[in-house]
């Protein structure tokens, strides 16, 4: 089993399975014995992902010195006085993030050894952040990025393969074109945010993609050549917030974008939470409707103001395949005072697909308040086509893929 495959249910296990073994055996003093026994503290990371941190972590205990703990390693503490105490891991990379409390509270009792285990999850670093999905089934007559697959029965496939694009891959890129060498299709979109969500060429497992990133003069910032796998994990292409979001609106709908349709009965309470310290906040959670790449959390009641919130999303997700998600993902923000504003901005993104006739386009709108704030409103996809173009929204609504 490699870092990147372990999941939370794996890592729990192998937590459970050390502490019967005696893990922290190997480590620091002992608890001492005798009749005025003082408490003793086992510490654990947990680490899963494509690029742990190979400087591993610091910990400490109530804000004493702090002292170091291998990415997957055990820290065994004596002469703890009993009573309440909070653990804190720090010296965690940018690209990894803590699964659940951070810091964390434990009560030992006199003579007695605490447990505290921290999760951690790392996502890829370094690279381009493009990402091309295993092959999935393609629906029949359905409209999957920019491709309509019955369009044409000599162009027609049995399955595709979704690309895309980290945010922040590329900050100064503007148009994204994606060439499959196999059937010679070519899908031009844009960018937002230095990156763009999936879209679906027709792709057989060993073919090969070509993405070209440029700028707004046509300088080419990216271009790589990937071929389509057999298997491959689906990655969390961009949240919305975004890590590290402040003045998040109290009625924002928290959004998830996977690299690859994901299993609807995966999509759940327990895989998608929020969270307020230790705190589960309460709300529902669903894909979009018409999608299977986008995920939403609804908190029941408003979110507090200027409060910070975690949304976690564990590898309990699952592609169509079964592949688990490559790696837990949590993401911290911090509430504002208001509710989302009125629309400040509109950003609208293509993707155009040359090589079907007719031409075929398919339009998405990111709607944004003066905070960045995506107003709470359902989320929708717009298929633009020579027959069906809609001469005017209904409503003001957030258009996701």
């Amino acid at each position: 089993m490699t870092a990147s495959r372990i999941t939370l249910l794996e890592a729990h296990t192998a937590l459970a399975l050390l502490l019967a073994l005696g893990w922290a055996s190997a480590c620091s003093d002992s608890p001492p014995s005798g009749p005025d026994q003082s408490a003793a503290i086992r510490i654990a990371a947990l680490t899963s992902g494509p690029d742990m941190d190979a400087d591993g972590y610091t910990v400490s205990v109530d804000g004493n010195t702090a002292l170091p703990l291998a990415a997957n390693g055990v820290l065994s503490l004596s002469g703890i006085a009993p009573g309440e105490h909070v653990v804190e891991l720090g010296g965690v990379a940018d690209n990894c993030a803590v699964i659940g409390p951070n810091p964390d509270s434990v009560h030992i009792a006199r003579g007695a050894t605490a447990e505290v285990a921290f999760v951690v999850g790392c996502r890829a670093m370094g690279g381009s952040g493009l990402v091309v999905s295993n092959p999935v089934p393609a629906p029949a007559g359905a409209l999957l990025g920019a491709v309509r697959l019955s369009a044409n029965a000599d162009l027609a496939a049995d399955s595709v393969a979704y690309v895309s694009l980290g945010t922040g891959a590329v900050p100064d890129g503007r148009f994204a074109t994606v060439h499959s060498l196999a059937t010679g299709l070519t899908l031009r979109t844009e960018l937002l945010d230095g990156g763009f969500d999936p879209v679906a060429v027709p792709a057989s497992p060993g073919d090969s993609v070509e993405v070209r990133v440029t700028d707004a003069a046509g300088g080419i910032l990216l271009q790589a050549y990937v071929a389509v796998m057999l298997r491959r994990a689906p990655v969390i292409v961009r949240t919305q917030p975004p890590p590290r979001k402040r003045d998040v609106a109290l009625n924002s709908v928290l959004v998830v974008v996977f690299s690859e349709p994901v299993d609807p009965a995966t999509v759940t309470g327990a895989s998608v939470r929020l969270l307020r310290g230790a705190t589960a906040v309460a709300g529902t959670v669903r894909l979009l409707d018409g999608s299977g790449v986008a995920a939403v959390f609804e908190a029941t009641e408003l979110l507090s103001p200027g409060t910070d919130y975690r949304l976690v999303v564990t590898n309990a997700i699952r592609d169509l395949e079964g592949d688990v998600l490559e790696s837990p993902v949590a993401v911290d923000f911090t509430t504002g005072n208001q509710l989302a504003g009125p629309v400040a901005s509109v950003t609208v993104s293509y993707s155009l697909v040359e090589g079907y006739f007719p031409s075929t386009t398919v339009i998405r709108a990111y709607v944004r308040d003066a905070s960045g704030n995506a107003p709470p409103a359902k989320a929708t996809r717009i298929p633009r086509s020579s027959s069906a173009v809609p001469s005017r929204p209904k409503s003001r609504r957030a258009l996701y893929e």
